[in-house]
């Protein structure tokens, strides 16, 4: 499976259990995963887990996941976000 596959794979899989652990998040808004920075950036990439209700001004940052220093990629930061989400199971 190519790597895009794999992370849009897990990209559901930490949604599916956002809205299983806490399912009022899916109340407040929009519940989405975004990266917020590129595999270069001095201290790595980090996901995030949002819940945009009523515009982009209100966004509120639900679960933050990462950095683990330079170097780190996307799909490293993306599986230990879903690894703190199975640990609040």
């Amino acid at each position: 499976m190519p790597p895009s596959e794999y992370q849009e794979r897990l990209k559901r899989q930490c949604l599916d259990i956002v809205l299983d652990v806490v399912p009022s998040w899916a109340q407040l808004g929009h519940v989405r995963l975004v990266c917020e920075s590129g595999s270069n950036h001095w201290c790595g990439p980090w996901w995030e887990v949002r819940c945009v209700s009523g515009g982009p001004s209100r966004v509120v940052h639900l679960v933050h996941k990462g950095p683990d220093g330079r170097g780190c990629t996307r799909l490293k930061a993306l599986r230990m976000l879903r690894e703190e989400l199975l640990s609040m199971r």
